[in-house]
């Protein structure tokens, strides 16, 4: 998942650029469902909103140089993307993890 995630960043990046509508949220739920798609290899499904997949998903938009959102960069403040995250279909994102884990 380490070698992945960075991987799918630049695979991400022209995603967020096709997709209409404000970019900054579209590129939050794109991170969320990431984390969510990791998690569910790495842990199994994930059963709504946790603290720990909540600072995951700050900790991974940090890691891809994403600046702090909110005054204090608060984990809850990823409440909104990870909510419109699992309503969305990413199974595109877990397909991609699967390739990248089965190739090493």
């Amino acid at each position: 998942m380490l070698y992945a995630l960075p991987l799918m960043k630049k695979d991400l990046d022209g995603h967020a650029k096709k997709r209409i509508g404000r970019r900054p949220n579209v590129q939050q739920e794109i991170c969320a469902a990431v984390v969510i798609e990791a998690w569910k290899l790495l842990h199994g499904p994930h059963r709504g909103r946790s603290d720990q997949l909540l600072e995951a998903c700050s900790d991974y938009w940090r890691a891809c140089g994403g600046k702090q959102i909110g005054g204090w960069d608060d984990p809850d403040n990823w409440k909104r993307p990870v909510e419109r995250a699992l309503k969305t279909d990413h199974s595109w994102i877990s397909q991609i993890l699967l390739a990248v884990q089965n190739a090493h």
